[in-house]
């Protein structure tokens, strides 16, 4: 059968399953990302559509207009909710390296001179980079499609409802970006505050010694250095942030299908 029967065949099942796909793709880590032509992501975007179209139930009631209109909005914002919770933990690896620059003066200039564009964008690339190249290890980007096949058994066609119990398990996961950002940061802060402590008493008993600048070059090597040593412990917490931030997913799509 071709591809166009199969989309005949059930025309609002798949025009819903393409509904909350569709922006998946578009903010979903390694999925979303502006390397891949948008050709390539529509195309995987229809594919993925095909192959969940069975899963998706109420799709077969007869709604109005006005109906399936609220189901399709409904779908998208479903594929953005599952997309951004993705998001968000990589949202906190990007929070940690932009903090990581900071802390080994890399970033340091726009701290003080708000007016300046960010620089420093070395140590957030590599923290990001690392964390694709974990996310890929673990087959992650299986699992992101994986979490949009169970959305499909969990959530109907147009049950998308935003419950307080949901609003809060959200609110709750999107704090722990900062926690995810002080875990990742947290050995390159500690390096910088024993550099800027020795410099700075350095420059009590030496009254000749400019302290600031020193601490900057230190704690710049001592950053890269701290950083490349603490790679595994990275992974292990990186790995630890993936497994919480689906099973974070998980509750969320069954609190959506739990006020059904």
């Amino acid at each position: 059968m071709e591809m166009t029967q199969f989309i005949y065949a059930e025309p609002t099942a798949f025009i819903y399953a393409l509904a909350r796909v569709g922006p998946l793709m578009l903010i979903a880590p390694i999925f979303g990302s502006n390397h891949l032509p948008l050709r390539l992501r529509l195309g995987l975007s229809i594919l993925l559509a095909l192959f969940v179209r069975p899963l998706m139930q109420g799709a077969a009631q007869s709604v109005s207009a006005g109906g399936f209109a609220a189901n399709l909005a409904a779908e998208v914002m479903t594929g953005l909710i599952i997309g951004a919770v993705v998001r968000m933990i990589f949202a906190g690896v990007e929070y940690a390296g932009q903090a990581a620059a900071v802390f080994s003066s890399f970033g340091i200039g726009s701290v003080y001179d708000k007016s300046m564009r960010p620089d420093g964008r070395g140590v957030p690339d590599f923290f990001m980079i690392f964390s694709i190249l974990v996310f890929l290890s673990v087959n992650g980007h299986l699992m992101i499609i994986e979490a949009l096949s169970r959305s499909f058994q969990l959530i109907p066609a147009g049950g998308l409802s935003l419950t307080p119990q949901f609003m809060e398990g959200f609110i709750g996961l999107s704090k722990e970006i900062f926690v995810v950002a002080l875990k990742l940061s947290g050995p390159v802060m500690a390096a910088s505050i024993f550099v800027n402590v020795v410099c700075g008493l350095a420059a009590r008993s030496g009254p000749g010694l400019d302290g600031m600048t020193v601490s900057f070059a230190v704690a710049a090597v001592a950053g890269i250095f701290v950083i490349l040593i603490s790679l595994p412990s990275l992974e292990a917490v990186m790995l630890a942030v993936f497994d919480r931030g689906f099973e974070a997913l998980e509750l969320l799509m069954m609190e959506m299908r739990h006020a059904v």
